[in-house]
């Protein structure tokens, strides 16, 4: 398992910190290849000309990226431009826009003052590629709104993930700045990005639980939102089994709800070793066949939850099972302080492996 381990994780480390952003950062400005270019041009003359119209240009979209990121702090994003018709998304539209505005700011002064310097920063560029991550699942999320035909039920989904991603945004945001080191740059990506401070919070719990609701009381909801994941139905697949489950749970609520009220009551005795869906069948808690759907639900909740359970002498040590060093005869030395009676050689070997 170590190699796998170590591929696994040093690619999701070597891709958040150094290809996510720093490898496409300088392909992808608007200006710093131009300005390369021309710095290279063997024509001096031509060269200058267009090296001056390049950095002038990049100088006018980092003060332009700087003002509008100041301007859409103090002022909550709403002057932040919106699409048409997204009249019950306008608002996360506008906060997109104010981020993605800070983000190219703080990106633009890290790649031109770090330069090359950046591959070494690997946090500062980690935590980079965490904000624009987030960017790039909160469009997706909003562009999912729009193709699913805008639908009602789903404003829940998209606040939940809106919320929650500008919050780990601006988080990423505040370490990068927090932490970058040249002093009078960190001031400045400070002022602009958050001049009223770190205002995004978490989507609260209640919000949550709506989600979780929607997902498990409807299964158009659930299907929808799994249309292109493999979902299995056999109960012998723990995926397959796990969908059962819930489907029997949904259906027997009712019934769980009357074997809870009838325990709290003390008409059924809910204690380990006693059938107490049979005690709430007698009762009249129950009906007969709601009791078999709560014994239904509860041996596949039983499956669900169980652990895997080997046999002992599956589980016995290899220096148990006949190695050289399972007993002291096996490791003895020509003077004889290896023998059968546990003070030799192997006797030590066998109790160090214990």
């Amino acid at each position: 398992m170590v190699p796998i381990g170590i591929t696994v994780e040093g690619a999701n480390i070597l891709t958040r910190t150094l290809i996510t952003f720093a490898q496409g950062a300088l392909r992808s400005h608007p200006y710093l290849v131009d300005e390369i270019k021309a710095a290279q041009d063997p024509n001096e003359a031509r060269g200058l000309e267009e090296f001056d119209r390049a950095l002038s240009s990049h100088a006018a979209y980092t003060f332009a990226n700087g003002a509008g990121a100041f301007l859409h702090g103090i002022t909550g994003s709403m002057f932040v431009p919106a699409p048409e018709k997204s009249f019950d998304t306008a608002n996360w539209y506008r906060h997109l826009g104010r981020a993605s505005r800070s983000f190219a700011f703080v990106a633009d002064l890290t790649i031109t003052t770090l330069g090359g310097r950046l591959k070494t920063r690997q946090k500062i560029s980690g935590r980079l590629a965490d904000a624009l991550s987030e960017l790039y699942i909160l469009a997706c999320v909003l562009k999912r709104f729009e193709d699913d035909g805008r639908l009602s039920v789903d404003r829940t989904f998209v606040d939940l993930a809106a919320m929650n991603g500008l919050y780990r945004f601006q988080e990423a945001m505040r370490e990068a700045i927090d932490n970058f080191p040249v002093a009078s740059v960190r001031w400045a990506m400070r002022a602009a990005v958050f001049p009223l401070g770190a205002r995004y919070r978490p989507a609260p719990d209640e919000l949550g639980q709506r989600a979780v609701q929607l997902v498990l009381g409807s299964q158009d909801v659930r299907d929808r939102l799994t249309r292109y994941i493999y979902v299995s139905h056999d109960p012998d697949d723990p995926t397959g089994l796990l969908e059962v489950a819930l489907k029997k749970a949904i259906a027997a609520e009712q019934a769980e709800k009357k074997l809870d009220r009838a325990v709290r009551d003390g008409l059924v005795h809910r204690y380990h070793g006693v059938d107490w869906i049979g005690e709430a069948i007698e009762r009249g808690a129950v009906t007969e066949s709601e009791g078999q759907q709560l014994r239904d639900l509860e041996a596949l909740i039983a499956r669900v939850i169980a652990v895997d359970n080997f046999d002992p002498a599956a589980l016995k040590p290899n220096y148990r099972s006949g190695s050289p060093f399972s007993n002291g005869s096996t490791r003895s030395g020509s003077n004889g302080a290896g023998n059968g009676n546990g003070n030799g050689h192997g006797r030590s070997y066998e109790a160090a492996a214990e």
